[in-house]
C-alpha cells in the first residue's frame, strides 16, 4: 500500500484510514495510522512517529523502514532532523535514517563525525552502516591491498578527514622513493586497444573505495599499484594526457568538489558525501568503457589534502616565510623562485623540485607558506565548511592508484561483409 499510495485517490486513503482504526494490528503500520489525524498524514506519521517511541523493536524499526523507502520520499524538512537530534544514542540515528536522500547521507556523515569524536573506531561504525550506506562504510575500512603502510596511512587520514579536526602531523611516515612514477605504470600497457580514464583529484585516498565499486558491478581489476605524482601536485605539472584522443576520458568533478563544494553548498560533510558518489559513477564509465576496449587504466593527477587547508586557519600552525621573490602558489602549499634572487635556501620541512627550468619549493607537511585565502575558512565542530589543498608533499597529496583492468572475454573479431558473391567473409 506504501508503494502505491501516491496512486491512490483520497477515497481510498480514507478507507485505509478508517481499516487501521476499527482493525488495529501489532505491525507498527497500524500504530502510526491510529496516530494520523486525518489520512493525509499518514505518511509523516509512518515517517516520524518512532521517534517518540521510549523502546523500539527491532519488527517496527524494519517495518518503518519498509513503510518510509516505499513512500518515496524526495527530501525531509529540519523538522525531521531536529526529531531526530533528541534521540539519545547515535547509534539509534544511523538505525533510523533511511539514507535515501542526500540530507539524510549528510547527517550520517556528522554523526559518525561526531562519534569518532568520542573515541568510536572506523570499524565498528562501518559495520553499523554497511547495508544502508555501504559506500561510506567501504571508505571507513577497506584497504587497496597494494601497499600495507600506504593503507594505515590512509585509514589514519580518512578517520580524521571524517571528524574534521586538524589532527597534527601524521604519525606514520610514508617515503616516496620506493614508489614508480605514475606515467611508468601506466606505460607497461602494450596495448593498442586501451581507454584512459582520468579522474582529477583522485588521489589514493579513494582507491578501496573506486575498487568497492567496482567489485558491486562484478568488475575485478588486474592490477592495483600506487605511484607518485609529478611535483609540485597541481594539475598543470601533472597534465599527462591528451585531451584529442579519443581514447582518453577526463573527469574534473572531484577536485571542482575538493576545492569549493557546490555553488549553494559549502557544507564539508555534504561536499564528502558528494565525493563518494563519483566513483559509483566511475565504476559505471568503466563499465562501459571495457564493452568497447580491451584495457582500461583508471588514475588521478594528483590528490588533495583536507589537513593542509585547515593548517591554513589553524593558529598552532606557523606559516612558512617563503624566500624573497618567490611567487607563493595553492595556498601556501608551494612556491616558485625567482632565479635572479640570492635567496635560494629551502626551509625545514619543504622539498626542492625542478619543473620545465624553473625551481619550486613544495611543503613537504601541513605548513603553509604565507599566504591570502581563506580556503576551509570558519570551519569549526560546529560548522563545518569546504575546502581542500594541494601542491604540496604528503601522503595523500602525492600519491595516485593506478588501475588497469582487462575485458573478462575478448572483443569479438570486426568482419568485412564480401565484395562479391565470390569471396567469403574476411576478418578486416
Amino acid at each position: 500500500i506504501a508503494a502505491r499510495w501516491k496512486t491512490l485517490s483520497d477515497f481510498q486513503k480514507k478507507l485505509i484510514w478508517i481499516w487501521y482504526r476499527v482493525y488495529p494490528t501489532d505491525e507498527y503500520y497500524s500504530y502510526a495510522c491510529k496516530n494520523a489525524s486525518k489520512a493525509e498524514d499518514i505518511p509523516a506519521r509512518l515517517r516520524d512517529d518512532i521517534f517518540q517511541l521510549s523502546s523500539r523493536s527491532d519488527k517496527w524499526i524494519k517495518e518503518r523502514m519498509s513503510a518510509v523507502k516505499a513512500l518515496g520520499f524526495t527530501s525531509f524538512d529540519d523538522a525531521y532532523f531536529a526529531a531526530m537530534d533528541k534521540l539519545p544514542l547515535p547509534e539509534t540515528k544511523l538505525q533510523l535514517l533511511t539514507y535515501q536522500t542526500h540530507e539524510e547521507k549528510v547527517y550520517a556523515i556528522k554523526v559518525i563525525s561526531s562519534m569518532l569524536r568520542g573515541g568510536a573506531e572506523p570499524d565498528a561504525l562501518a559495520e553499523l552502516i554497511e547495508t544502508d550506506y555501504p559506500a561510506l562504510a567501504a571508505y571507513l575500512r577497506e584497504n587497496t591491498g597494494a601497499d600495507a603502510d600506504v593503507d594505515q596511512y590512509m585509514r589514519w587520514y580518512r578517520k580524521n578527514k571524517i571528524i574534521n579536526r586538524y589532527p597534527g602531523e601524521s604519525p606514520i611516515q610514508i617515503g616516496f622513493d620506493r614508489f614508480d612514477p605514475r606515467a611508468m605504470l601506466m606505460h607497461k600497457i602494450k596495448s593498442e586497444d586501451c581507454a584512459y580514464f582520468w579522474i582529477d583529484g583522485f588521489g589514493v585516498e579513494y582507491e578501496p573505495l573506486f575498487l568497492y565499486e567496482l567489485k558491486a558491478r562484478g568488475i575485478l581489476p588486474e592490477s592495483v599499484k600506487i605511484g607518485t605524482a609529478i611535483l609540485p601536485t597541481e594539475t598543470d605539472f601533472n597534465h599527462q594526457w591528451d585531451e584529442h584522443d579519443p581514447n582518453t576520458t577526463k573527469w574534473d568533478r572531484l577536485d571542482s568538489l575538493s576545492h569549493r563544494g557546490l555553488p549553494d553548498d559549502k557544507s564539508y560533510f555534504s561536499c564528502i558525501v558528494h565525493q563518494l558518489s563519483v566513483f559509483a559513477d566511475a565504476a559505471k564509465k568503466v563499465e562501459g568503457l571495457l564493452e568497447q576496449h580491451e584495457y582500461v587504466v583508471v588514475t588521478g593527477d594528483h590528490g588533495s589534502s583536507r589537513f593542509a587547508a585547515l593548517a591554513f586557519h589553524d593558529k598552532s600552525v606557523v606559516p612558512v616565510s617563503p624566500p624573497k621573490k618567490a611567487t607563493v602558489y595553492s595556498h601556501g602549499r608551494f612556491c616558485e623562485l625567482d632565479p635572479q634572487s640570492t635567496d635560494m635556501i629551502a626551509p625545514s620541512g619543504t622539498d626542492k623540485t625542478e619543473n620545465a627550468g624553473k625551481t619550486y619549493l613544495v611543503q613537504r607537511g601541513y605548513q603553509n607558506f604565507s599566504a591570502s585565502g581563506n580556503v576551509a575558512g570558519g570551519n569549526t565542530d560546529d560548522h563545518d565548511v569546504v575546502g581542500e589543498s594541494h601542491g604540496g608533499n604528503t601522503t595523500e597529496e602525492r600519491l595516485v592508484a593506478v588501475t588497469i583492468l582487462k575485458r573478462k572475454h575478448p572483443r569479438p573479431p570486426v568482419v568485412c561483409p564480401p565484395q562479391s558473391k565470390q569471396v567469403t567473409e574476411r576478418p578486416c
